[in-house]
C-alpha cells in the first residue's frame, strides 16, 4: 500500500480554476488604488460574475477583504495585509537594510526606499521618509512599473534589453507626462544606466519628485534595488556625487 504522502491530491480542473481566480482578484484588488465594484473586478479579471460573485463572499467570510455596502465595492481585508506584514517579517535582506536605512535618512534627511522586482513591477519593501516630504501614504508595499522608477531601470539595466523587450510587450502606462513612453526611450535610458552604474528619473512617477537609484548586487541578475528620492530642486548634481557614494556603501553593508 502506498504512503498518502507520496500520493497526489485529487484535484479537479475546476479547483485549480478557482484558486487560480482567487489569487487573481486579490491580485486584482491589491493594485487598486480606490475600491471596486463586482462589475469591475469582473472586467479586470475576466471573470464571469456567476463565478466571481461567489469567490467574493468566501474571502469576505474569510476576512480576505471587505465588502463596502455605501458603494456596494470591494477592498483588501485586514487577513491580506496580516500575510504581507508576516513577508516583511521574514525576509532577510528586507531586514538587514532597515538599521542602515534608517541611518541614512537621519544623516542626509532624505527618503530612502528599498524595492523587490516581481517581473514587472517594483514593490516597495521598506522606506524611510524624509520629514521634508510629508507623503499622504505609505510606499510600502506599492507597486510601480520598473520602467517608470529609477529603482526599476537599475534593475532593468542588468538584463538583456530582449528579455525587457519580452516583459512589456503592451503600451506603457504613463503615470506622469514625464513618465518614460516606449521601449525606444527606455533603451536609451537603460544605455546611460549602465554606463553610470546607476539610475535617475526626473517626475517620471511623481511629478515634483526625482529619485536617483542603483541596484543591490546580492544576486545576479539584481532584483533590489536602493533609491533615494527628494524635491527636484534639491537634486543637484553636485548633491548627486555627494549621496552617491554613501549609497554604493550602504549597499555593501546589506549583503555582507
Amino acid at each position: 500500500m502506498k504512503s498518502s504522502e507520496n500520493q497526489t491530491p485529487n484535484v479537479g480542473t475546476g479547483d485549480v480554476k478557482s484558486a487560480k481566480r482567487t489569487v487573481q482578484i486579490l491580485e486584482i484588488l491589491a493594485s487598486s488604488k480606490t475600491s471596486m465594484s463586482l462589475s469591475a473586478i469582473s472586467k479586470a479579471g475576466q471573470i464571469p460574475k456567476s463565478s466571481l460573485h461567489g469567490i467574493l463572499k468566501t474571502l469576505v467570510d474569510q476576512g480576505w477583504i471587505n465588502f463596502i455596502e455605501e458603494n456596494s465595492s470591494y477592498v483588501l481585508g485586514l487577513k491580506s495585509l496580516k500575510v504581507g506584514a508576516r513577508f516583511l517579517d521574514t525576509d532577510k535582506l528586507t531586514n538587514g537594510a532597515l538599521l542602515y536605512m534608517a541611518q541614512f535618512r537621519d544623516t542626509f534627511g532624505e527618503t530612502i526606499n528599498f524595492g523587490r522586482f516581481d517581473g514587472y513591477n517594483v514593490i516597495y519593501l521598506s522606506s524611510f521618509e524624509s520629514s521634508k516630504n510629508l507623503r499622504k501614504y505609505s510606499r510600502i508595499g506599492r507597486s510601480t512599473p520598473a520602467y517608470a522608477t529609477s529603482m526599476g531601470k537599475a534593475i532593468l539595466a542588468a538584463r538583456p534589453f530582449e528579455e525587457v523587450e519580452s516583459i512589456y510587450t503592451s503600451s506603457f502606462t504613463k503615470l506622469t507626462a514625464k513618465t518614460v513612453p516606449d521601449l525606444s526611450a527606455l533603451e536609451v535610458e537603460l544605455a546611460q544606466c549602465r554606463k553610470d552604474g546607476w539610475s535617475i528619473e526626473h517626475g517620471q512617477s511623481s511629478i515634483g519628485y526625482s529619485c536617483i537609484a542603483i541596484a543591490v548586487s546580492d544576486q545576479f541578475p539584481p532584483i533590489n534595488s536602493l533609491s533615494i528620492s527628494m524635491h527636484t530642486k534639491d537634486l543637484t548634481a553636485k548633491y548627486r556625487d555627494i549621496i552617491l557614494p554613501e549609497l554604493f556603501s550602504l549597499a555593501k553593508k546589506i549583503i555582507s
